[in-house]
């Protein structure tokens, strides 16, 4: 389909041209923000000071005075969200050139401008309610096609690891964080939370089951009518188009009470299973009776930090990629947990270019002699109850172009790939700058374990199984092993621990703090942690 031109080949971009009328006549500018944060274009901070302005010429006067050393390629992408929510102001400043570039302007403008009506008639609807957002979960796979979005997208309350939404009318309603979909008959309070498969499935052999989306405890809150929930939309990340099992594998699995037991969902569509007039406690959608490997949509995120700032004897670079399925709330949890040891997430596309599958390892490469281990990566299906397994490229601080691929190991497909320009770490670098600026510290960021020492110490109550954890990777040695859990009670031993973890540098204090994350969770969620 042809579109109005960008004009990226010139020296001054349309935006560029045109931001006085812009800044006039743009009328829906959350939206527009909400598009540039999910692609991470602009900060979390950026978006917080825009999205408080009052007017909308306010708040896109604001974000062209961000814009301004730009490239064209994020300009384009920014143009690209303004036409999205904003036809009628786009087409009426483009109509004469559409026109002058454009043999079949007619046939591309109309095209165009009815796609982005019935965009804009999606936004409208979903601004109806007070609370509702504006931006939904993306998922989309070449095969099963796009995540249809629900009447409403809805940015639930959050109270620790619970959320809550409060429905006041009859339709649709999706989770803007985790992906859940409620259908409701009438005004509701649903409560709701993610729990570890690891937890409920102790008893049943893995080998026989293969998790396939998250695993929710639902509960509807006690002033609301009964059987108002008339159905319950649970992600999953399982290929439909892709499969070629049996389709009677897929359950959805039910505990109560700590048994598990099998429902066959109402019905199975790309992205969710449905169960209709639920029942709730712990859900979630897995395959019953596995022995292949299935096809899932997949993800890789990226990781950076810049080791030794400005020491050119000692700096390098250093990559954390991860290979994970593709479920709404996975890449915020992780930014959580990567940000206590000094990563950001790089933007890049994250979703791979094919169906990756479970019991399969994929090779991670880098092009030039870079530091890669581990080599492969498994896909994670319990990613949710286990910590997130990483490959770790190390790079020397050289300001050279970093490539990766990810390749299927026994056909050598490449399922995604990816590169790392200087102008990338460039930018990066800046902004680590400009973050410790704001944080007033001239030192790397605080680990978690350092950062909630105090806290930990006094509250972290199950040590005996995260000593039984350091002690398996060889991080304690027995004796020092034996010396903590001689001593009473917890606070001293983690005194204790916390003595010998002086030396450590943040990768061993990262295995500590998922040791602590798997036996603690509920502490560490409370400090701030994922």
């Amino acid at each position: 389909m042809m579109v109005p031109p960008l004009l990226t080949n010139a020296k001054e971009h349309f935006l560029d041209r045109h931001w006085s009328f812009l800044i006039q006549r743009i009328k829906f500018a959350d939206p527009v923000l909400f598009d540039l944060r999910y692609k991470m274009l602009i900060t979390q901070e950026e978006f917080q000071n825009l999205i408080s302005k009052s007017s909308s010429r306010e708040k896109i006067c604001d974000l062209f005075g961000i814009i301004g050393s730009w490239d064209h390629r994020k300009k384009d992408l920014l143009y690209d969200a303004l036409w999205k929510y904003n036809d009628e102001d786009m087409s009426m400043l483009e109509g004469r050139y559409q026109r002058m570039w454009d043999p079949l302007s007619m046939q591309s403008e109309s095209t165009r401008i009815s796609v982005h009506k019935r965009n804009k008639l999606i936004l409208l609807k979903n601004m109806v309610a007070k609370d509702i957002g504006i931006l939904s979960p993306h998922m989309e796979c070449h095969l099963c096609g796009k995540f249809q979005d629900s009447d409403s997208v809805l940015n639930p309350d959050v109270i620790g690891n619970i959320f809550r939404m409060e429905l006041k009318f009859a339709g649709l309603f999706c989770c803007q964080k985790t992906g859940i979909k409620f259908q409701v008959t009438g005004p509701v309070v649903i409560e709701y939370s993610l729990e570890s498969w690891s937890d409920h499935l102790e008893e049943i052999p893995a080998s026989k089951h293969e998790i396939i989306g998250p695993l929710f405890n639902i509960k509807i809150c006690e002033q609301s009518t009964a059987n108002v929930v008339s159905a319950v939309y649970l992600p999953h990340y399982l290929c439909l188009r892709s499969f070629t099992g049996d389709p009677s594998s897929i359950k959805c699995a039910h505990f109560i009470d700590g048994n598990m037991a099998f429902k066959s969902p109402t019905r199975v569509e790309p992205f969710y299973i449905v169960l209709e007039n639920p029942t709730f406690s712990c859900l979630g959608p897995l395959l019953s009776l596995v022995k292949k490997k299935i096809p899932i949509h997949g993800i890789v995120l990226i990781y950076f930090r810049i080791v030794c700032p400005g020491e050119p004897e000692y700096e390098e670079y250093k990559i954390h990629l991860h290979l994970l399925p593709l479920i709404a709330h996975i890449g915020e949890r992780l930014d959580k947990e990567k940000k206590t040891l000094g990563f950001q997430r790089v933007a890049k596309p994250p979703q791979t270019n094919d169906t990756v599958y479970t019991k399969t390892k994929y090779q991670i490469t880098s092009r030039s002699q870079d530091y890669v281990h581990p080599k492969t990566l498994k896909f994670q299906s319990s990613h949710h109850s286990e910590p997130f397994e990483f490959t770790e490229i190390r790079v020397r601080g050289n300001d050279i172009n970093i490539f990766l691929e990810v390749k299927e190991e026994s056909t050598t497909e490449i399922v995604w790939d990816t590169i790392l320009t200087r102008g990338d770490i460039k930018d990066f670098s800046r902004s680590v700058d400009q973050l410790r600026k704001n944080d007033g510290a001239s030192s790397p960021l605080e680990h978690f374990v350092d950062k909630h020492r105090t806290a930990l110490i006094e509250r972290l109550s199950y040590v005996d199984p995260v000593l039984d954890d350091l002690l398996a990777q060889n991080l304690l040695t027995q004796e020092q092993y034996d010396n903590v859990r001689r001593k009473e009670p917890h606070q001293q031993k983690m005194r204790q621990l916390y003595q010998y973890t002086t030396s450590w540098g943040n990768p061993d204090k990262e295995k500590l703090y998922q040791a602590i994350l798997r036996c603690n969770k509920p502490l560490v969620i409370d400090l701030g942690g994922p």
